[in-house]
């Protein structure tokens, strides 16, 4: 019997697909694989087919849909505009409500976007704990008793060190007279793996001229959920950060996540998707119109001169979701032009995944180490010390591919608001891996 809750899928949308093929070059799973069901245009036919009533949600069906990393690359070379993560999302709403989301289905994958993401302290303590077994190397040990596999040790070897003290403040004065009113949005992992990283980011915007806030009450994004299908816990948080950032009075809601950038500035068709009123509809599209990605918010406040110094060879990774959902490619790079010493180094293939994709490198960790791999191999021919990203998750994978690939003090993963602050306070030296400056 065909699948009642595929009827509900975008048909429309679904007929824009003109199979021209412009998306295979550009997916990561396709170049894996040469299977033209591992591609946009395969897995848009198998969603019509769905909606068609030909195929139903069975457990075959979902590891197509969730074996895609949703990179959102064929977004951009389709010419004829396929919003591919809409349907996408579309699809794994009814696959979540049929138990088949690989990251909901378990106890622990349920636990953890329930009742971890959302609750930041929490999730520290999930972190802090994680980075003390791996000080024990207890994964590496359990590797050796066969308790690990070796793909998720390799993982766990790559994790940061836990952050020292937080040290945002709730108020970062401007320098000189207040440009703009910003919220700083601080997220769930971004939060609690590198609070460094906001804080460079609060100073570097309050340089700027802008003043900043770190405004209570905001809570995880809700990407991780909308991805696994979870459209309603993804809409519940949405709720929660839609009023903190009324209540704060800010101009702009600054993010420096590029996930978390790609949601917050898509909450408005989230809303619209989940049926809710025109009132929360024109809240999210609210909160939607005021956000920045920080490098497009430090561009606009602080738009011509030198951005300190820093002797270094540096490539920039661009985070997928910044740059094929928010559209965001050209500030990071006229950023890093701007400092004195630095040598930025274009690498082939610069909008291409990593393979992080959220948390797609735990559910599907063998299939995100082939594209890491081809990541790894693109950043090794530009000859760089530092690979600059702009997402938690990128970030994470990078340090993983600098372990895979035991590049450990020849390279080094650097989130970009780290190396510009870096370079403003006049620092000599490149960040330590892992070091609180660069929480690399």
């Amino acid at each position: 019997m065909p699948d009642a809750g595929f009827s509900a899928l975008p048909y429309d949308e679904l007929l824009t697909c003109i199979r021209c093929g412009f998306c295979l070059p550009v997916c990561p799973t396709y170049a894996s694989t040469g299977l033209e069901t591992a591609s946009p245009r395969g897995r848009l036919a198998l969603m019509k087919a769905a909606a068609d009533g030909e195929l139903a949600a069975t457990p075959r069906f979902a590891r197509e849909m969730f074996f895609c990393l949703e990179c959102r690359a064929c977004e951009t070379a389709c010419p004829a505009g396929v919003p591919f993560a809409h349907i996408m999302e579309a699809t794994r709403e009814v696959l979540h409500e049929r138990g088949l989301s690989p990251a909901t289905a378990s106890p622990a994958g349920a636990f953890a976007m329930r009742h971890l993401l959302p609750n930041q302290r929490r999730l520290r303590r999930a972190v802090s704990l994680a980075a003390t077994a791996n000080r024990l190397r207890l994964p590496q040990l359990g590797r050796r008793l066969g308790m690990v596999p070796p793909i998720l040790a390799e993982q766990a070897a790559a994790l940061p060190p836990a952050p020292g003290p937080r040290r945002l403040l709730d108020r970062y004065a401007p320098a000189g007279a207040a440009k703009a009113r910003i919220a700083l949005f601080t997220g769930c992992v971004m939060d609690a793996m590198f609070p460094a990283t906001h804080d460079a980011t609060a100073r570097l915007l309050a340089r700027a001229g802008a003043e900043v806030t770190v405004i209570p009450g905001q809570t995880c994004c809700g990407a991780l959920h909308d991805h696994a299908g979870d459209r309603a816990g993804a809409v519940e948080l949405a709720k929660a950060n839609i009023a903190a950032l009324e209540a704060s009075g800010a101009d702009l809601l600054v993010h420096n996540a590029g996930g978390c950038g790609a949601m917050l500035k898509g909450y408005g068709r989230l809303f619209a998707d989940a049926g809710e009123g025109a009132a929360w509809q024109d809240r999210a599209a609210a909160l939607a119109a005021a956000s920045r990605d920080a490098s497009e918010a430090l561009a606009e406040l602080w738009p011509e001169g030198d951005i300190g110094q820093l002797d270094a060879d540096v490539t920039l990774q661009d985070s997928c979701h910044l740059v094929h959902a928010q559209k965001v490619r050209s500030a990071p790079r006229a950023l890093l032009g701007r400092v004195r010493g630095l040598r930025v180094r274009e690498m082939a293939g610069a909008d291409s995944c990593c393979g992080s994709a959220g948390i797609y490198n735990l559910t599907n960790p063998e299939d995100s180490a082939q594209v890491l791999d081809r990541k790894m191999g693109a950043v090794a021919d530009t000859g760089a010390n530092i690979v600059v990203t702009a997402n938690p998750g990128c970030l994470i994978q990078m340090r993983w591919g600098i372990v895979r690939h035991r590049l450990e003090g020849r390279l080094r993963a650097v989130h970009i608001m780290d190396l510009l602050d870096l370079a403003v306070r006049g620092e000599h030296a490149t960040p330590e891996a892992g070091g609180r400056t660069g929480q690399a």
